[in-house]
C-alpha cells in the first residue's frame, strides 16, 4: 500500500514536470531515478554488510545452551560424577588432610629436615658423596663431588611401590561405606626407610632399568570400597580398624 501511494506521488510530480517543460519524454525522470539510487543503496549497503559478516564471522554457531551466570551448574557432570563424588566426600577430605594416601607417588614427600641429615650421614669423611649407580654412558656422578644439589638426589634401590606392597592396608568407616586405604604415616616412614636408600644422579635415577622398578606397582593403592557399612544398614556392627571424621581426620575404633 505504501509502495502505491509512492508511486502515485512520484508519478504526479513528474507529469507536473513534464508539463512545465522541465525535461523531455526522451530523458529518464530525475525524480524516480532519485528514489530507485536511494532504495538501491540501502539495500545494497544491508546486504553488503550481511556478505562481510559471513565472510570475516565464519559459519553461523550451532544453537546450544549457554550458561547462565558464574554460578552455573553443569548438570550432566553431576548426573555421572555427582554421586560418587558425594559418596567419597569424608574420604576425600581425610586424602586433603593428608591423614589418607591417595596413592600417588608424587604425594609423599620427604619429612622436614630429614634430606638435609641423611645427606649428612651419606657424606664420606670427606663430606663428598658418589652416583652408587654409575650406569655406563649415563653416569654425571661417578666420581665424588662435594655438592650434592648440583647432581645429585635420593634414590630408592629397590621401586617406591614394590616398598609400599609391604604395608597393610586399613579399613576405614565414614559412616556409610568402608573403604580399603594406606595411611600417609606408614607410606612415608616406608619411603624415608634409610636401608632402601642412596645417592643417584639425576640422570641415572630415570634411567629406563631404573625407572621400570619404580613403576611397578603403580595405581595399586588408590582407596578401594571395601563394602558397606553393617552398622549404617542395621546389619551388625561396624568392624572398620578406624573412623573418619566430620572434619576429615582418623579415629581408632
Amino acid at each position: 500500500m505504501i509502495q502505491e501511494k509512492k508511486k502515485k506521488v512520484v508519478k504526479k510530480i513528474n507529469s507536473d514536470l513534464k508539463r512545465s517543460g522541465s525535461f523531455s519524454d526522451e530523458e529518464a525522470s530525475p525524480v524516480k531515478e532519485t528514489c530507485d539510487k536511494r532504495s538501491k543503496r540501502k539495500t545494497t549497503e544491508a546486504k553488503t554488510k550481511e556478505s562481510k559478516s559471513r565472510k570475516f564471522g565464519g559459519a553461523k554457531p550451532k544453537d546450544r545452551s549457554r550458561r547462565e551466570s558464574a554460578e552455573y551448574t553443569n548438570t550432566d557432570w553431576w548426573e555421572k560424577y555427582g554421586e560418587l563424588a558425594e559418596k567419597r566426600k569424608l574420604l576425600n577430605l581425610a586424602i586433603d588432610r593428608g591423614e589418607i594416601w591417595n596413592g600417588e607417588r608424587d604425594s609423599i614427600h620427604w619429612r622436614t629436615g630429614f634430606a638435609e641429615q641423611w645427606w649428612k650421614d651419606e657424606a664420606d669423611g670427606d663430606g663428598e658423596w658418589i652416583c652408587s649407580h654409575q650406569f655406563a654412558d649415563c653416569c654425571i656422578a661417578d666420581d665424588f663431588v662435594d655438592d650434592y644439589h648440583g647432581v645429585l638426589e635420593i634414590g630408592h634401590k629397590e621401586g617406591f611401590y614394590t616398598v609400599m606392597a609391604g604395608l597393610d592396608p586399613y579399613i576405614v568407616c565414614d559412616g556409610t561405606m568402608h573403604w580399603e586405604v594406606y595411611l600417609v604415616n606408614e607410606v612415608t616412614d616406608q619411603n624415608e626407610d634409610t636401608e632402601n636408600l642412596q645417592p643417584q644422579c639425576k640422570k641415572c635415577n630415570r634411567h629406563p632399568s631404573q625407572k621400570s622398578k619404580d613403576d611397578q606397582g603403580k595405581g595399586k593403592f588408590t582407596p578401594t570400597e571395601h563394602k558397606p557399612c553393617p552398622a549404617s544398614y542395621k546389619t551388625g556392627e561396624c568392624d572398620a580398624d578406624k573412623k573418619i571424621s566430620s572434619s576429615g581426620g582418623l579415629i581408632d575404633v
